[in-house]
């Protein structure tokens, strides 16, 4: 019954008021958005397009190492040792993960499907390098790309200038590929030890102190003025 007076709208208009109260400032207007003002640059555009490419690859090889890791963790802990961003003096950059464990030890980065020679290059080189730190273990290091969501068969490359091998299989087959192999390995006695052994918490460091060189010397401001006592 309409008694002439004022109703409170509770259909789609009062509905839509409360979407555009809680959207950005000006939505459903007639009027177009502006474009936010361009903020001025203090360096060149070409070195900060080339800087940012160089840190968007950066932050793209992290995100599919990440993904990776989400898939290494079907391995069983009491079986693999995972270790992640290994540095190795040898090599120009850390390694993205070295799992050690009963089929052997391997090397591994990810990629979602580009790869090129200097990756090929690397991984050899970092395999060799690993296995020339554990040179009392008896079998290779075995490098390898991992493609996450490939659907190529595993395969090993070498570069134009013979620098090899290094495997590139897709992450389904990596636990099979993994497998594959009856190197020497790792008993789950080995990775106990090892994870026990790799524990931070064990580390103490004592800061280490300064002294001036020479009795009674004052001490300057260059590096040589001293020295450290043990």
């Amino acid at each position: 019954m309409d008694d002439g007076g004022d109703h409170l709208d509770t259909t789609d208009r009062a509905r839509d008021g409360w979407r555009r109260s809680h959207g950005a400032a000006g939505a459903g207007d007639a009027s177009p958005r502006r474009e936010a003002p361009e903020l001025p640059l203090r360096n060149g555009p070409r070195m900060l397009t080339h800087l940012g490419r160089y840190l968007g690859w950066h932050a793209r090889t992290i995100e599919v190492n990440d993904q990776l890791a989400q898939r290494l963790a079907c391995l069983d802990r009491s079986d693999w040792l995972r270790v992640r961003g290994l540095p190795l003096g040898s090599v120009e950059l850390p390694i993205p993960f070295v799992l050690f464990g009963p089929a052997g030890a391997f090397i591994l980065q990810a990629s979602r499907g580009y790869w090129i020679d200097q990756d090929v290059a690397l991984m050899s080189r970092a395999a060799r390098a690993l296995g020339a730190a554990i040179r009392e273990y008896p079998d290779p290091v075995r490098p390898c790309i991992v493609i996450l969501d490939g659907s190529a068969q595993e395969r090993h490359y070498f570069t134009g200038a013979g620098e090899g091998p290094c495997w590139v299989v897709s992450d389904g087959r990596l636990v099979p590929w993994l497998r594959r192999f009856h190197d020497h390995g790792f008993s789950q006695g080995d990775i106990a030890r090892l994870r026990a052994l790799a524990d931070p918490a064990l580390i103490r460091e004592a800061e280490r102190t300064i002294a001036p060189r020479g009795k009674g010397h004052s001490g300057g401001s260059a590096p040589e003025d001293y020295y450290f006592p043990g």
